[in-house]
């Protein structure tokens, strides 16, 4: 008997966790589509603009009318739940059969492409920026959409302005969506930003399995992530498009192609300036670092050339708008949060936000010299990322996608109990209760 029980014990073990971790996809599901579909059914905080009556059925999406008034109540309840069955399948996460994570990201993915537009209008931003150049003429890293205010999309953008604080490659492939309807383009922007997110998917399984780390976990850190599902998917927002260059460019040194991994770091960071902050850790850990220092020259000479000739000499303004942004000050940050709870200011004051970059640039080069003489540039990376979110003064939570899928194929457990902890101050930092 004692041998039966030895062999029985184990196995009731792994079908409990295997059972936990399939509650934890049913119940983030579930309450996935509650999110979405309230969001569609009426006007609401959560859908921009809607707010203000403005809520054509373009706006509302395939799920009008399958919800319920969405509150902030209502809404604070339903991410808590997928807060709660996220950890739940996290810490069972080893239990879970491919099929079933594969299966659950990608419904999860659907749920919030189906959704409308959610908190935030960054997407109609991408529009009139786009529009802005391909339809008036004006260089969108030297003039403001103010300056159009007779376009059909101004009455929905919030960065009237400002000048666009996104790179070159990311403002110049928007033109695409010049052509189109307001409608067409977001919806284009939404189904695109879906597949992005689901390609990095494919892509840190794929890296997973080529680093010999468990795959499945791997995936569902990223994949399942309320942020990443609520606010990078459902937000369409354009980070997901940098993180999968960035993530094609750690295939790359894995292929021992350190030239073009480092030149895609540099594609990255002409979409989106924050993940620049992989390249020098590639470099710093490569054992070709002058082929990858010249990969990434070369790089920045494409970019470059293909910038001068689309924005001229304005592509130089492209630096004056994201450091315009990097000015920007809330107390939903974790400078924000020091001031106000523990040194009990009513503001952010200068000497909290030197010491949150002191501390940062002092964090960076720390893990630097660590990859340098012979640490992994992929667990670097990622404390690298994690210290810049936790310095900047104005952080959004979608934000973590920066750092998942580093600590999802790293080896030092550290750093993914680490996102974690983020991933869940971030959630709450933003709940309407704590003053969204």
């Amino acid at each position: 008997m004692a041998a039966v029980g030895t062999i029985t014990t184990p196995v009731v073990g792994a079908r409990l966790r295997e059972a936990l971790a399939a509650t934890g996809i049913a119940g983030s599901i579930a309450a996935g589509y509650a999110l979405a579909a309230d969001a569609a059914a009426a006007p609401s905080f959560a859908v921009p603009w809607s707010h203000r009556g403005f809520f054509p059925g373009w706006l509302s999406g395939p799920l009008h009318g399958l919800g319920a008034q969405l509150d902030a109540p209502r809404f604070t309840v339903i991410m808590l739940v997928l807060l709660a069955c996220c950890l739940l399948t996290m810490a069972n996460a080893g239990a879970v059969r491919p099929k079933v994570a594969i299966g659950g990201i990608v419904v999860m993915h659907v749920i919030f492409l189906l959704a409308p537009p959610l908190l935030l209008a960054d997407v109609f931003n991408y529009i009139d920026y786009a529009r802005l150049g391909a339809v008036h003429g004006l260089n969108p890293y030297l003039h403001t959409p103010s300056q159009a205010p007779y376009d059909s999309i101004h009455h929905l953008v919030t960065w009237r302005h400002l000048t666009t604080p996104y790179g070159p490659l990311f403002t110049l492939g928007s033109y695409v969506l010049a052509p189109l309807s307001v409608p067409a383009a977001m919806w284009v922007v939404k189904a695109a930003v879906a597949l992005a997110s689901l390609g990095c998917v494919a892509m840190i399984w794929r890296l997973a399995r080529l680093l010999g780390r468990p795959p499945v976990p791997a995936i569902m850190l990223y994949g399942l992530n309320p942020l990443v599902l609520v606010h990078a998917v459902g937000g369409a927002h354009n980070d997901v498009f940098a993180l999968l260059v960035v993530l094609v460019g750690v295939q790359f040194v894995l292929r021992e192609r350190e030239g073009r991994a480092a030149g895609m770091m540099v594609a990255a960071a002409a979409i989106k300036a924050s993940f620049g902050l992989a390249l020098p850790f590639l470099i710093a850990g490569s054992s070709r670092r002058l082929r990858a220092a010249g990969g990434a020259l070369v790089g920045a000479a494409i970019v470059g050339i293909v910038a001068l000739i689309a924005f001229g000499s304005g592509t130089s303004a492209a630096f004056e708008g994201f450091g315009a942004q990097g000015h920007f000050v809330s107390p939903l940050s974790v400078p924000g949060q020091w001031a106000v709870q523990v040194l009990h200011q009513p503001i952010i004051t200068q000497d909290v936000v030197d010491g949150a970059r002191y501390a940062f640039v002092a964090i960076t080069l720390g893990f630097l010299i660590r990859t340098w003489r012979g640490g992994d540039w992929i667990d670097g990376t990622g404390w690298a990322l994690m210290a810049l979110i936790l310095a900047l003064t104005w952080v959004m939570p979608w934000y973590i996608i920066w750092v998942l899928p580093f600590a999802a194929l790293s080896a030092n457990r550290n750093l993914r109990n680490a996102s974690l902890a983020l991933f869940v101050f971030l959630l709450l930092i933003r709940l309407p209760v704590t003053g969204f």
